[in-house]
């Protein structure tokens, strides 16, 4: 098996179940890939030109980090998520890739875009698996006694401590794998995207990578944790 990794919004090597999962299901190697998509972010989610700057510069750290475990990183660009069944599909048949492996995504358009990615690969009959992420439990698990979803939010926190208190907390996935060979090239990181204003993203204010968001939380954890309740944490 040869899985294609799909990045998304988990730029990240440490605690990915996704990835995790594909190093070691892997006998010839992982692929990993991200989507560019100027018209959908620019149009749909009214993306800043300092989140999409933000989402460059810290490509360029998840590649190194990738390229250590011998696993290229791809970059593909198309306008809107509509064509990301296509594209990707195209894109694992170029590669030999005979899974998808990615974490889920829970907003609207996200989940309409990776029903029909989904779709596209089990058509052809190649493997997709899908993981957890971002959230404890899945945002559509958690239903009232008939099976509907909670309109009040107290009921609905009340039944997820209950199950929290059952079932306690998520593991963190494995580090994963480093791999044998690596089965391609990486693709270089694009230094702008069409659409957005690189000169207006204030780089110096949002530090990419996923090694200064681990620093980031550390710090929160240890200096300002104690004291979120009281709402002096700035």
């Amino acid at each position: 098996m040869r899985p294609l990794v799909w990045f998304r919004a988990d730029l990240r090597t440490r605690d990915n179940p996704a990835l995790s999962r594909a190093t070691r299901d892997a006998e010839r190697g992982v692929v990993a890939v991200f989507t560019i998509c100027p018209r959908q972010w620019l149009d749909e989610h009214h993306l800043s030109d300092a989140k999409a700057h933000l989402i460059l510069r810290s490509l360029e750290e998840l590649s190194k980090d990738l390229k250590k475990l011998n696993i290229p990183l791809l970059i593909i660009e198309h306008d809107r998520f509509a064509q990301s069944p296509a594209a990707l599909r195209k894109l694992a048949k170029k590669h030999d890739c005979d899974a998808l492996y990615f974490n889920d995504e829970y907003e609207l358009n996200e989940r309409e875009r990776d029903r029909a990615v989904e779709a596209a690969f089990t058509d052809d009959g190649l493997t997709v698996r899908r993981f957890t992420d971002q959230v404890v439990f899945p945002p559509d698990s958690i239903r009232t006694g008939e099976g509907k979803f909670y309109s009040v939010y107290s009921p609905y926190k009340r039944s997820w401590i209950a199950r929290y208190k059952e079932q306690g907390p998520r593991d963190e996935a494995p580090s994963p794998r480093e791999q044998d060979e690596m089965p391609c090239k990486p693709d270089p990181v694009p230094e702008s995207i069409k659409g957005f204003d690189a000169s207006r993203a204030h780089a110096d204010h949002w530090p990419a990578g996923e090694a200064h968001a681990r620093k980031r939380m550390f710090t929160f954890c240890q200096h300002h944790i104690k004291d979120y309740a009281a709402g002096e944490v700035l």
